[in-house]
C-alpha cells in the first residue's frame, strides 16, 4: 500500500477521537500563573508538530511520529504536552484501521 494511505490512516484515527494534546483547565490548576504556563507550554507543542502548515490532521501525523520514536513515558508526554493515555488509544485504533484496509 501507498504510504499516503499509512498516514491518511493515522490522521483520520486522530481526528476520530478527543484532541491528543493534553489541555490544562483551570478549574484543576487553581494557581493562574501555572495554568498560563501550562497553556503556553501546549500550544509551543502544537506548533512545533504543525511545523507552520495551519493543519490539524498533519499536526496530529507528525506527533503520531514522535510518540512512536520516543520511549512512551509520562516524562516524554509531559514535555511535550500531549495525553500519553490518548496517544496509547491511538495505536490500536490505527492497528484496527489498517487492518480493516487490508
Amino acid at each position: 500500500a501507498c504510504e499516503c494511505v499509512n498516514e491518511a490512516v493515522v490522521m483520520a484515527a486522530a481526528l476520530s477521537m478527543e484532541d491528543v494534546f493534553a489541555m490544562p483547565h483551570v478549574v484543576i490548576m487553581r494557581n493562574q500563573s501555572d495554568f498560563v504556563q501550562e497553556l503556553a507550554s501546549n500550544f509551543a507543542s502544537r506548533a512545533k508538530y504543525d511545523s507552520g502548515r495551519y493543519s490539524e490532521p498533519l499536526m496530529y501525523l507528525a506527533c503520531y511520529g514522535a510518540y512512536l520514536a520516543s520511549p512512551r513515558t509520562q516524562m516524554w508526554a509531559r514535555k511535550h504536552s500531549v495525553s500519553l493515555s490518548r496517544m496509547n488509544q491511538l495505536n490500536p485504533l490505527v492497528a484496527d484501521l489498517t487492518s480493516r484496509l487490508r
